[in-house]
């Protein structure tokens, strides 16, 4: 039995969608709907063109039916909402990084088909050998586009909560509030990874203070926020969502304070470290995208080294004047190499 005929109906339907499309497709100026052309870094296919789907031909022909299978995806806002398909319960907010792990999944579980056309077997061969950043960047796009197409949510009748006293309604507006500075420093953070980010003045290796990297992500940050509420005055909102798929931007973004900031640098690229007294990120050759599980490996790391330093005091007389750096952020200090 093929993979095909074992799979749920709708994903067999959308993977023979998938398989239908043949390169090169219809001329059109809606940038998301154009072929994606790129050529591959990665050994032995190091140079080899390949031709992906549009991220919004991508979404309707495949990634939407897929994740209906399993899924009810809903857009409310600027917030994703899923729930198991077939469920009465309320839909939850996801993460876009949650779409874009099972889309990659799903495309990595794609089986050899004779009858596909390249775009199908130029998929299943970019999500295999290409860097981890420059899938998650496509699929990204990809993600946002299923989020835009996706039917609005709005409780049923019958569920209408009753009015939120003004201590909810406070903490539902920071809850809102902290979300959109986590996504656009994720988004800024991310951008300097893409091909034409040379703006952002930062290459792999430079060690930069974490107060340089958010004062340069809040001016960034700042820029959108001025730009959504010109292009919304002038053009209205739907040129600004516009705007916002093709070039990555939250939909609403919003300067993050630094401890916002400081965390999601952590995940995307990597803990700050301590170095000549100053806590200092080093970047990447690409995203680090840190685990809510790897945060907490080494947040237990730094207590447990922390608690062995402690321990090493009290067991001894010395009184010299060196005490523990004060970590209030738990981070592993940089060990000096002489």
């Amino acid at each position: 039995m093929t993979a095909d005929a074992a799979s749920p109906p709708p994903t067999q339907a959308a993977t023979a969608a998938l398989a239908a499309l043949r390169d090169g497709g219809r001329a059109t100026t809606v940038a998301a709907r154009r072929p994606v052309r790129m050529k591959l870094d990665a050994g032995t296919y190091d140079g080899l063109s390949i031709e992906l789907p549009g991220p919004a031909i991508l979404a309707e022909r495949w990634a939407a039916p897929f994740l209906a299978a399993s899924l009810d995806v809903f857009a409310n806002g600027s917030a994703l909402l899923t729930r198991p398909t077939g469920s009465d319960a309320a839909p939850e907010p996801t993460p876009l990084t949650a779409l874009v792990d099972a889309l990659r999944d799903g495309l990595a579980a794609l089986p050899e088909r004779r009858d596909a056309g390249r775009p199908y077997n130029d998929l299943r061969l970019f999500v295999s050998v290409a860097s981890p950043s420059t899938v998650t960047s496509y699929l990204a796009d990809v993600a946002r586009r299923v989020r835009r197409t996706a039917p609005r949510w709005s409780p049923p009748k019958a569920d209408k909560p009753q009015p939120k006293s003004a201590k909810e309604r406070v903490a539902l507006s920071r809850a809102r509030a902290k979300a959109r500075e986590d996504e656009s420093s994720r988004a800024w953070l991310q951008g300097m990874f893409a091909e034409e980010a040379d703006y952002y003045g930062y290459n792999p290796g430079d060690r930069v203070p974490a107060t340089r990297l958010y004062a340069d992500a809040s001016e960034a940050i700042g820029g959108w926020v001025e730009d959504r509420k010109e292009t919304i005055k002038r053009d209205g909102p739907e040129e600004w969502e516009a705007e916002a798929d093709e070039y990555g931007y939250p939909l609403v973004p919003r300067v993050p304070t630094s401890h916002t900031f400081y965390r999601a640098a952590d995940d995307v690229l990597g803990p700050r470290r301590r170095v000549q007294g100053v806590r200092t990120y080093t970047i990447p050759e690409e995203p680090v995208n840190l685990t809510a599980l790897d945060r907490a490996v080494i947040e237990r790391a730094a207590e447990m080294i922390a608690d062995d330093v402690r321990l090493r005091f009290a067991a001894t007389a010395d009184t010299s004047p060196t005490t523990v750096d004060d970590r209030p952020d738990n981070v592993i200090p940089l060990r000096r190499v002489v």
